[in-house]
């Protein structure tokens, strides 16, 4: 099923989506509250997809380097768990 809602509108239950998708707009959000909000609408090992067309992490705010902070983590996990 596919949803087109404003993420401070939708409503929906724990564990809901698969998959959430926003596209150039999450700087524009209420981020902590649209976080929170992807979080508990996801099922274990869903995931969040923030499309954009520059690269949302390169950039002088806090919450930009919490995010390339957050990405190269997961980047060195997912290095680090591939087979030899």
């Amino acid at each position: 099923m596919t949803v087109t809602a404003g993420a401070e509108d939708l409503r929906a239950e724990p564990g809901s989506f698969q998959l959430i998708v926003i596209g150039n707009a999450f700087h524009r959000l209420r981020r902590m509250v649209v976080a929170g909000l992807a979080h508990a609408w996801l099922r274990p090992g869903g995931c969040l997809a923030l499309c954009w067309s520059t690269s949302p992490w390169a950039g002088p705010n806090d919450w930009q380097h919490a995010l390339d902070s957050l990405l190269r983590r997961w980047q060195n996990a997912l290095v680090g768990s591939r087979p030899a």
